[in-house]
C-alpha cells in the first residue's frame, strides 16, 4: 500500500498546465531541458516485454457519483490565460484555485468564498500565480503554495497552511525571496509533503528570462511542518538539484500518504525515454537531495509509440504539460 500511495502521488503530482503569468500577456511555459544524457553509473529499468493481458469475466460496475457541481468556471482574464485549475477535497470542503480566482466549497457545491488569487494571498505589490492546493489528512490542514512576480527582480514564493481543517478559516502564510540575491525569478512551484516536511520546488531562471538557456536549477525550499502547523517561522532549508548539464527540471515532490515514513522521492522527466528519482534524506534542518541512478523507462518495448512521457504542446504552442500514458513493467 506505501508502494502505491507514493506511486499514486507522482501521477497526480505530474498532470500539469502551463503557469499563468503574472501580467496581462500569456506567454510561454519556461522552457527546460528535455534530452539529458544518462550518466554512466545509470540503471535503466526498462521493461522487457508485452505484459500478458488477461481479461476479466465480469468487470465490476462503477459506482454511481453521489453528487457533481461546477467548482469554478475562468473568469477569461488576460492574466489567468490558461487557467491552471488545482484543487483538492478535504472531509467537508471542496478548494480550487486557478490562476485568476479561489472558491471554496462545501462537498455539496455550496459556495462560502469566491475571490481573486491575489486577494485570497493579500501581499501588497505581489502578483501570484502558479497556486497549487493540497490536503493533508493527517494532521487535517490545507496547504497551497504559488509564485509571485514572475520574472521580475523581486520575485518570491508563497506558502501558507491553514490552522484547521477548515479552509475558510485562518492561514499561517509565509512569503520568502524567490532567490536572496534577486538575479532569479522560480517559476511553477510544485508541492508535497510527508511526516515531517512540506517541501516546495521551483525551476530558477535569469531575472527576465524564461528561456532555456537560462534556467540555472531547480531550488527546493524544506519546511519543518510541524512548526509551520504551529505558526512557527521557523526558516527552511534551502536546496537545489544540479547546476551543471544533465540536470532535472520540474521536479515534483510527491504526497506522501503514510505518516511513518520519513524520507521523500521526488521525480522528473530525465529524456523522452526515461524517469529520474531523487530522494531527500536526513533529519530536519540537516536534509539532503540525492539523485538516484534508477531511470524508470518509457513504454516504447510495449509497442505502444515512440515516447510514452513527453511533453505535450497546445494548438498555441504556448501550453507544455508533461503526461502519463501508461505504466511499464
Amino acid at each position: 500500500m506505501k508502494k502505491l500511495a507514493l506511486l499514486m502521488s507522482f501521477l497526480g503530482l505530474l498532470s500539469f498546465s502551463a503557469p499563468c503569468r503574472a501580467d496581462d500577456e500569456e506567454i510561454p511555459f519556461g522552457a527546460g531541458p528535455t534530452t539529458n544524457a544518462f550518466p554512466e553509473d545509470a540503471v535503466l529499468r526498462f521493461a522487457i516485454g508485452r505484459p500478458p493481458f488477461i481479461p476479466a469475466s465480469e468487470p465490476p460496475p462503477s459506482p454511481a457519483t453521489a453528487t457533481n457541481f461546477l467548482a469554478i468556471a475562468d473568469d477569461g482574464a488576460p492574466a489567468g490565460v490558461p487557467p491552471d485549475t488545482q484543487g483538492a477535497v478535504g472531509p467537508s470542503n471542496v478548494v480550487t484555485m486557478l490562476n485568476s480566482l479561489v472558491r471554496i466549497q462545501d462537498r455539496q457545491g455550496g459556495t462560502n468564498l469566491t475571490t481573486t488569487l491575489s486577494n485570497w494571498w493579500g501581499f501588497s505589490a505581489t502578483k501570484p500565480f502558479d497556486p497549487r492546493i493540497v490536503y493533508d489528512p493527517y494532521a487535517g490542514r490545507w496547504i497551497a503554495t504559488a509564485a509571485g512576480n514572475q520574472k521580475l527582480s523581486d520575485a518570491s514564493l508563497l506558502v501558507a497552511v491553514s490552522q484547521t481543517s477548515d479552509p475558510t478559516g485562518t492561514w499561517y502564510q509565509r512569503k520568502l525571496d524567490a532567490d536572496t540575491n534577486h538575479t532569479r525569478w522560480g517559476d511553477f512551484p510544485m508541492v508535497g509533503f510527508n511526516k515531517n516536511w512540506i517541501v516546495v520546488t521551483a525551476n530558477m531562471y535569469l531575472t527576465g528570462s524564461s528561456a532555456e538557456s537560462d534556467f540555472h536549477f531547480v531550488r527546493l525550499w524544506v519546511f519543518n511542518k510541524t512548526n509551520f502547523y504551529a505558526g512557527g517561522t521557523n526558516a527552511p532549508t534551502i536546496l537545489r538539484a544540479e547546476t551543471n548539464a544533465p540536470k532535472a527540471f520540474a521536479l515534483a515532490p510527491s504526497l506522501v500518504y503514510d505518516d511513518t515514513v520519513t524520507n521523500m522521492h521526488l521525480l522528473t522527466t530525465w529524456n523522452t525515454n526515461a524517469l529520474r528519482v531523487y530522494a531527500l534524506t536526513g533529519q530536519i534542518g540537516g536534509e539532503q537531495l540525492v539523485a538516484n541512478d534508477e531511470f524508470p523507462g518509457s513504454c516504447n518495448e510495449y509497442g505502444l509509440g515512440a515516447e510514452r512521457w513527453q511533453r505535450q504542446f497546445s494548438v498555441s504552442g504556448h501550453n507544455k504539460r508533461l503526461i502519463y500514458e501508461g505504466i511499464c513493467g
